[in-house]
Order: C-alpha cells, then sequence, then structure tokens
C-alpha cells in the first residue's frame, strides 16, 4: 500500500457486474471501494424488476426496473433500438438532476443475431468521461466500466 488509506476506505463497495451476478474486489483484505459515480450507474441499469433494497431507502433515492433494459428484452427493430435509447437517459437523468454528470450519450448497435452493443458515454461537470460498455449475447448482458476510480489506486 502507499500509505494513503482515504483512496482504499473511502466510499462504497465497487460492485462489479459479472455473467454470474455482482462481484467485490479485495485487495489487501479490503474491498476496493467506488470513489466515481460507477456504482449507481450500473445499478440504475441491470435491473428488470424494481431493485429489493428499495423498501430501505427514501423515496427520491428508489431504484426503479430500467427502461433502457426494459425495451431491449423486446424485439429488436428500430423502434425498440430508440426506446432503449430514450431508456437508458432517462433511467439515468437522477445523476443529471443531482450534478454528478452534465451529459449523457447513449449509443446502440445490433452488430449481428441477437447481439446489443450498448455504449453510454457519462460527462462529469469537471469535462472527465466515464464509458460504460454493455454487450449482450443472447440472454446475456456483459457490462463494463472503462477506467473505474478504484482501478486508479
Amino acid at each position: 500500500m502507499n500509505g494513503n488509506f482515504t483512496e482504499v476506505f473511502q466510499g462504497d463497495p465497487y460492485l462489479q457486474v459479472t455473467a454470474d451476478g455482482i462481484g467485490v474486489t479485495f485487495k489487501d483484505g479490503q474491498s476496493i471501494m467506488d470513489q466515481g459515480i460507477e456504482n449507481t450507474t450500473v445499478l440504475r441499469l441491470i435491473f428488470k424488476k424494481d431493485w429489493f433494497a428499495n423498501a430501505y431507502l427514501s423515496t427520491e433515492r428508489r431504484i426503479k426496473k430500467s427502461q433502457g433494459l426494459v425495451a431491449l428484452s423486446k424485439p429488436l427493430t428500430v423502434n425498440s433500438i430508440n426506446n432503449a435509447k430514450r431508456g437508458f437517459i432517462s433511467d439515468l437523468k437522477p445523476l443529471k438532476d443531482r450534478s454528478l454528470v452534465s451529459k449523457i450519450e447513449v449509443d446502440i448497435t445490433n452488430p449481428k443475431g441477437n447481439s446489443v452493443d450498448v455504449i453510454i458515454r457519462l460527462y462529469k461537470p469537471s469535462g472527465s468521461l466515464v464509458t460504460l460498455l454493455a454487450q449482450r449475447n443472447g440472454l446475456n448482458w456483459f457490462w463494463q466500466v472503462q477506467n473505474p476510480a478504484n482501478r486508479k489506486i
């Protein structure tokens, strides 16, 4: 360790979404913490139903089912892809409302068959960029945040 414990211990445990669910990464016996907006972003995008833990949150902090994910669970058409783009932007609107991001861009492509690629770009007020990549292959979703805050430790 570099002696700067604030980088390791501040924040919430970083949630890494995998094909098997959500995992937590440990370093030197301590979970790596998310110091950015990755956790809140991913949690707003992965649920097809309302989040089970909403019962413990105030109304304004509750995480609803992802409108983008719901739209992409329907047959792929130009309309469903456009609805998914609008849905993902709507899912992430609370981040913009809380001034965590200043701009949200969503690109969705259908490279072949039942595959869907989603690129979500979140521009922070500071000008820095967080990019979230998602790929659906059949019924499985794979989410990946490029350059998450926890990897900068």
